[in-house]
């Protein structure tokens, strides 16, 4: 058999062998914060046998306040797609361009690890810029022979903000160059720095906008994201995709939780606030990103202790140690639960050091 030579060697990083609900899972920059008891009951009765056994085909509801929220509802070129997770979203669009020869994709250093595994798949070149040169974006040669730009705003894993500004120059080489430009914006909520959408305008051609409610209502475990496009590309990118990919529960769900979006935002706010305060009186070099994750930074040697002793403790982090962060970075990353839940975290930690 001849497989794909670019997946033969491809490391992935393998699921955990064992049951993360026993623990306090800080590494994924997942949910970690309980939903309320009567949320979870009424999420419970929405469960029957017709969103069981149909396919999905009912979305209005949940449409109609993704429209609300982005005030979409005041723009006539614009349309949205309800996608299993925005990961999903990414795969799809690697696909828009698979009948090229010597497809090539412009991104940011470091950039979502997705991005690199999908190029690989689907034989792409990844040309990068490090995100301390973002000025290298106003070169309009980075863009020769280009099919697409992802940008991740704020990036993973660094957690960093692009300027609108640059954005802004970004969107009009791609008019310029009839490139399209693929904005992930999943941490985007949890930012100081509003939206993109708010920007473009008129220039919705050359833009497709990435958002997850894995990341704005922590509903990992449901896949569900969304992608914001003008109505001719939405319908090319729907093209494309298999039939049902979203499930009806998903959706149905998604669509009663996205009103307790505003609350857990403001959680995470104020543990951000927290956070930064006690590593300040505790002199921990600490970095707060504009996503709901953290770095903390220690040598080398001292982050493997930290990352065992603290697994032995029933709390997950995301470690260098393992290879899946920046490379250059001799840091932890964290992901924000609430203000108690970060308390129990830094006590466990203050124990280990």
């Amino acid at each position: 058999m001849k497989f794909n030579k670019n997946l033969i060697n491809m490391k992935r990083d393998d699921d955990y062998n064992f049951d993360r609900s026993k623990f306090l899972r800080l590494d994924r920059n997942e949910r970690v914060i309980p939903y309320e008891k009567k949320d979870l009951l009424k999420v419970s009765k929405i469960v029957n046998d017709y969103f069981l056994q149909a396919y999905p085909s009912y979305k209005k509801d949940l449409l109609r306040k993704i429209y609300l929220k982005n005030k979409l509802h005041k723009k006539k070129n614009y349309d949205v797609t309800i996608t299993p997770g925005a990961d999903i979203a990414i795969r799809y669009i690697f696909e828009l361009f698979t009948d090229r020869n010597n497809k090539k994709i412009l991104s940011i250093d470091p950039t979502y690890g997705m991005v690199d595994v999908y190029a690989d798949i689907f034989r792409y070149k990844v040309k990068k810029i490090d995100e301390k040169n973002l000025n290298e974006f106003s070169n309009k040669k980075n863009y020769n022979d280009i099919q697409f730009v992802y940008l991740a705003n704020p990036n993973n894993p660094s957690g960093e903000n692009i300027k609108t500004d640059t954005l802004n120059k970004i969107l009009n080489i791609c008019i310029e160059k009839k490139i399209l430009l693929i904005l992930d914006e999943v941490y985007v909520d949890y930012s100081s720095q509003k939206s993109f959408l708010k920007e473009i305008k008129n220039k919705i051609n050359n833009i497709l906008i990435l958002r997850s409610f894995s990341k704005s209502i922590g509903l990992a475990g449901l896949r569900v994201g969304y992608v914001i496009g003008s109505k001719k590309n939405i319908r090319i990118f729907n093209s494309i995709r298999p039939p049902h990919d979203t499930s009806y529960l998903s959706i149905k769900i998604a669509n009663f939780l996205y009103d307790g979006e505003k609350k857990y935002l403001q959680q995470i706010k104020k543990s951000k606030k927290f956070v930064v305060e006690f590593c300040k009186k505790n002199e921990l070099k600490c970095k707060m990103t504009n996503a709901n994750f953290f770095h903390l930074y220690f040598n080398k040697r001292k982050i493997k202790n930290i990352f065992f002793k603290l697994k032995k403790n029933k709390i997950l982090v995301k470690s260098n140690y393992l290879g899946s962060l920046v490379k250059t970075d001799q840091s932890i990353r964290i992901t924000l639960g609430s203000k108690e839940q970060m308390k129990f975290f830094f006590n466990n930690l203050m124990k280990v050091l």
